[in-house]
């Protein structure tokens, strides 16, 4: 298939066509890896389908106009950087120089590869009747329909403008150096536009569609006091003919660009070039470099702040801003040229950010949002970006839909379809859930009716506490900025919203000259929250200062127990109780406080005292992950040496299940659906005897030796930054393939996982008649007594369980049924309880 590029000078060749890819993954033998972290490129629609593409060879894909999606991959793992639809057929460009075409609306692929002078790339495609145009960096290809290249030309002038203003957040896996300012590519009157970078201050370049000739648009000619091209050319389908926008203002021409005529009957409308009162009559319609048009309809949109002022005193006034404001308008030309509302504006409540160069530009995630990159039927319109942003409308503007965002790194995994990624950076926290398994996250809400502010995470340096369990309760709290920052933002709704409260335990307070840097696992027995929390010397000739917190579930209330002066709690193994810990601690020698062991204590009291059970002393690098695989067996791995430990508590012992004296492979434990490997910097392996964990093998991956980073996972998932010698570094959802089952696979499709209990995708979905749920459990409890209600989206009980039935099919399987019928529609719980553990089956009644 040959993937290596080869130099040709002045000439493009064909490579083997690639053949279809049916996955929407690439599956290295027993495991599904998924991207998450992608940004989109654009928008594409054939045979009802949407198909949004963007990095990784991914996209989204969606067949029902928007209410669902799918994540697939065409096959290389490579930036698809445009995709147009001809007569039903999709074809695409890939950066590194792939054509790709779909002839079943996006499901599978042909992809051809053309080996590529080593300075160029693909940037855009143009289909016609008859041809196919790729724009590249400095050269304009010509292809026949089946693929073939008829002809090619190659100028310096044809190259497009570096965009050296990178939008995106400071954690993407891949930062766009290779955007362009003007890289898009317009077909008008047998000719192809194209911007220039070398003309970029006076004009615009025209190719004759044979590509034996091409000239330059002067535009400094055709207006008189031209001082420069500003706002990069754009060629608008408007009824039957084409509008320019040169330097902010729309012109339509001839076929030879022998004048350019002013689009509004009045030549002072909308003239960015004339006074100051038409520039703030610009500013009230739109931005002109959010024109865009709609079939036979212009239209302009803007965003502004929404700002409420109280007033406090004679000219005094405090403003607050509440949230970011889009909104549309369309031009009518009769009876005088005006722009009139387009359907509602869209309230931007959500808690994201704009950054430009990794630096924070706007507090508003809707600064993404511009001109549509796809619109299908008149009234469905799709705008992308980066960072994963897919935002729809399907009315026209009347309702307004955010369908996906994504920042941060994955911080929980609540079950195989809910996870958080959270972004800290300086002083800015987002949270991002997704419920569909990573296809779309959404950001959590940060403007609420009734509020009189929108209130925005901007307190924290770092994040050592987050937590979130099945319920939907949960909070986050970080080292404060500023003695205002003195709070701990919770939310009831699985962080679809929050609010925040004083903090009277977490906050280090007055402990100088110590910092705030970590905390061991949050732990939730009953009404109460148990954690650890550390505070690190900013002097290695002090020692640890530690304390074991107790919160009840409001957070209002709790007690701090100051712990022994040089131990620090990394993770914490609770009793089904809660009235004893066992404690896996650091701790300093007394008389060197740059020396320290690792021990495991038992306190009985809530850290007052402590009983020493191990200690490891053999010295290490550091300790890299706990995992607690259920109540009495913990894991933790180490580096320097590379070792993997078991803690088992009912025999107490500690045991070291597998050892690396001489590498750094800095080892992680992954654990998928009851199947352990060990993971790492050049490091797979997987344990070859369920029973006995000490007997580990080389794993199997598909392309060369996985680099694992980082890794967290629960039940059937697993969410890993990882590269390898194909796939770039991203992080992945790996899970196993369908066709290699598990045990309790074979018995009931999993959708949840403990080690206690598995439950199916809930159906129907949605659900306006009893629902129904398989589910199987260990035995360990009675899933009938379990059973505690049905809970809303705010966390608040909507019922109990008298309509809930449970019926057994076999010894631990069984059926999960509840009644919903006169239940509003919406997303509903339905939650379990038992002595150590619960879940939740999320159910959407319609």
């Amino acid at each position: 298939m040959g993937r290596k590029n080869k130099s040709y000078k002045g000439m493009l060749l064909w490579c083997i066509p690639l053949f279809f890819f049916l996955n929407k993954t690439i599956s290295c033998f027993d495991y599904e890896l998924t991207p998450l972290k992608i940004s989109f490129y654009g928008a594409a629609f054939a045979k009802n389908n949407i198909v949004v593409y963007g990095d990784f060879g991914s996209y989204l894909i969606s067949s029902d106009f928007g209410k669902s999606w799918n994540q697939r991959f065409v096959g290389v793992y490579d930036e698809i950087r445009s995709m147009v639809s001809f007569k039903d057929t999709l074809f695409g460009v890939m950066y590194n120089g792939y054509l790709i075409i779909s002839t079943d609306g996006g499901y599978n692929w042909t992809l051809k590869k053309f080996d590529l002078e080593a300075s160029e790339r693909f940037l855009k495609i143009l289909v016609t009747e008859n041809n196919i145009y790729i724009r590249g960096l400095q050269t304009l290809y010509k292809l026949d329909r089946n693929g073939k290249i008829v002809k090619s030309i190659k100028n310096s002038v044809f190259k497009p403008t570096l965009n050296k203003l990178v939008e995106g957040n400071p954690d993407e896996v891949v930062k766009p150096i290779n955007n362009y300012f003007d890289d898009d590519i317009y077909l008008f009157n047998r000719k192809i536009l194209l911007s220039s970078e070398s003309f970029f201050d006076s004009g615009f370049v025209a190719v004759d569609t044979s590509l034996d000739n091409f000239e330059l648009v002067n535009l400094i000619e055709k207006f008189p006091g031209f001082k420069g091209y500003e706002g990069f050319l754009k060629v608008m389908d408007f009824k039957e003919t084409k509008i320019f926008r040169i330097n902010q203002n729309l012109y339509t021409t001839d076929s030879i660009f022998s004048k350019f005529n002013y689009f509004y009957k009045d030549t002072l409308f909308m003239n960015f070039d004339t006074s100051y009162e038409v520039y703030k009559k610009w500013l009230f319609y739109g931005f002109p470099h959010f024109y865009f048009t709609v079939n036979d309809t212009l239209y302009i949109a803007k965003t502004d702040d929404s700002i409420k002022y109280d007033t406090i005193g004679p000219s005094k006034y405090i403003a607050y801003y509440q949230f970011n404001i889009y909104s549309v308008k369309k031009y009518l030309s009769n009876p005088k040229d005006t722009f009139v509302a387009q359907g509602n504006p869209f309230y931007d409540v959500y808690n994201g950010y704009y950054y430009i160069n990794g630096e924070l530009v706007d507090p508003y995630l809707s600064t993404r949002i511009n001109t549509p990159s796809l619109a299908v039927n008149d009234s469905f319109w799709v705008f992308t970006s980066r960072n994963k942003f897919l935002f729809i409308t399907t009315d026209k503007g009347y309702n307004w839909r955010l369908i996906s965002y994504l920042a941060g790194v994955p911080r929980v995994i609540l079950n195989d379809t809910t996870f958080f990624f959270v972004l800290q950076d300086k002083e800015i926290t987002e949270v991002n859930r997704t419920t569909d398994g990573g296809i779309t996250f959404l950001p959590s809400k940060n403007f609420l009716e009734g509020y009189t502010n929108r209130i925005p995470i901007t307190c924290f340096y770092t994040l050592p506490y987050f937590f979130i369990d099945s319920t939907g309760r949960g909070f986050l709290k970080g080292l404060n900025k500023h003695e205002q920052c003195n709070r701990i933002y919770h939310t009831y709704n699985f962080w679809e919203s929050y609010h925040y409260i004083k903090d009277k335990f977490l906050s280090v307070g007055t402990y100088s000259p110590y910092k705030e840097c970590n905390s061991s696992n949050i732990v939730r027995i009953g009404n109460f929250y148990f954690v650890a929390a550390n505070c690190d010397p900013f002097s290695q000739n002090q020692p640890y200062y530690s304390r074991f917190i107790v919160l009840d579930t409001s957070l209002l209330n709790g007690r701090e127990i100051i712990l022994n002066w040089g131990l620090r709690i990394l993770h914490l193994l609770p009793s089904n109780s809660g009235k004893n810990f066992i404690c896996f601690t650091l701790v300093q020698d007394t008389t060197n406080l740059t020396k320290e062991s690792f021990e495991i204590r038992l306190t009985n009291d809530t850290g007052k005292t402590f009983l020493t059970l191990h200690r490891i002393v053999d010295s290490f690098g550091e300790i890299l992950q706990f995992y607690q695989h259920n109540s009495d067996s913990v894991f933790f791995t180490t580096s320097f040496p590379d070792r993997l430990y078991l803690y088992d508590r009912i025999n107490n012992q500690l045991k070291i299940l597998w050892s690396d004296e001489g590498s750094a492979y800095y080892p992680l434990l992954m654990v998928i659906s009851d199947r352990f490997y060990i993971v790492g910097k050049g490091l797979f392996l997987e344990n070859t005897d369920r029973s006995d964990l000490t007997q580990w093998r080389e794993g199997k991956w598909d392309y060369g030796k996985p680099n694992f980073e980082s890794v967290i996972f629960k039940g059937n998932v697993a969410i890993a930054g990882l590269s390898d010698s194909l796939r770039p570094f991203n992080y992945y959802k790996i899970t196993l393939k369908k066709e290699t089952p598990t045990t309790v696979e074979s018995q009931v499709e999993k959708r949840y996982y403990t080690t206690k209990f598995w439950a199916s995708e809930p159906y129907p979905q949605p659900a306006g008649v009893p629902v129904k749920a398989r589910i199987a459990w260990d035995g360990s409890f009675d899933v009938g007594e379990a059973i505690d209600g049905v809970y809303d989206s705010m966390g608040r009980k909507v019922e109990g369980k008298e309509r809930i039935r449970v019926t057994l099919r076999d010894k631990g399987y069984g059926e999960l049924e509840w009644e919903c019928s006169g239940v509003p529609s919406g997303v509903y719980f339905i939650l379990l309880r038992w002595a150590g553990g619960s879940e939740s089956v999320p159910v959407v009644v319609e």
